[in-house]
């Protein structure tokens, strides 16, 4: 899984200056259910995020005297991000490649990943709101960047966590179930993305196995 990310910037008639400071985030929490009327599984944060003159030039896709002349305007550029999450499904896998190998002889990882229909709901869904953001900000002119342009993210899952052999790779503390002495402690083992970034549940994980080994170690368990 990753999940799923976009975004639209618009420019104002004033400067905002969004690129100067510390990156903070103001987040809508409104859309983070799934809304079944709508065909959305899932649901999506938006973000206000600092935007960065190099980023804003690599998504437009603007060269020459358009670029330069979006890059003079910069300081009135509002960047709106959504984050939504990317549906578990069993046609998106990690596997080893029949045909390329790495300099040492190796089969190296091959992805396959698909966007379900919920996904791009979420996506849909998650751009027309900002860009009823941008209108009700005053924005003259907007640019949409949907999933899957503005790359990949927080990638998770194909270590999935659960009792059952057949339908997971670790158990409850991330132990895979082939290899008893082997942990997992990372992104691969959630059983779904959410619309949250991952990094603290990841945490949370990783120090809920050290505590697992610790007592393992001391003939506690």
């Amino acid at each position: 899984m990753f999940h799923v990310v976009g975004a639209v910037f618009g420019k104002v008639d004033r400067p905002v200056e969004g690129f100067k400071g510390m990156p903070v985030d103001a987040m809508i929490k409104e859309f983070y259910n799934a809304d079944p009327q709508s065909g959305r599984d899932r649901g999506f944060l938006i973000m206000s995020a600092m935007m960065h003159p190099l980023i804003f030039a690599q998504l437009a896709g603007a060269s020459g005297h358009e670029l330069k002349a979006h890059m003079q305007d910069f300081d009135k550029l509002l960047a709106w991000w959504y984050v939504g999450e990317d549906m578990p499904a069993e046609h998106n896998t990690i596997t080893l490649d029949p045909e390329v190998k790495d300099g040492h002889g190796m089969p190296v990882a091959r992805l396959t990943h698909t966007w379900t229909e919920s996904d791009k709901r979420v996506s849909r869904d998650a751009q027309m709101r900002i860009e009823e953001l941008m209108k009700s900000a005053g924005a003259r002119d907007t640019w949409n960047f949907p999933a899957g342009r503005c790359g990949a993210y927080h990638l998770m899952g194909s270590c999935r966590m659960g009792n059952a052999l057949e339908s997971s790779v670790v158990d409850q503390w991330g132990r895979t179930h082939d290899v008893p002495n082997l942990y997992i402690a990372d992104g691969s083992v959630f059983v779904t993305s959410s619309p949250s970034e991952p990094t603290l549940t990841i945490q949370a994980l990783a120090l809920r196995t050290a505590d697992q080994l610790v007592l393992q170690a001391r003939g506690s368990v």
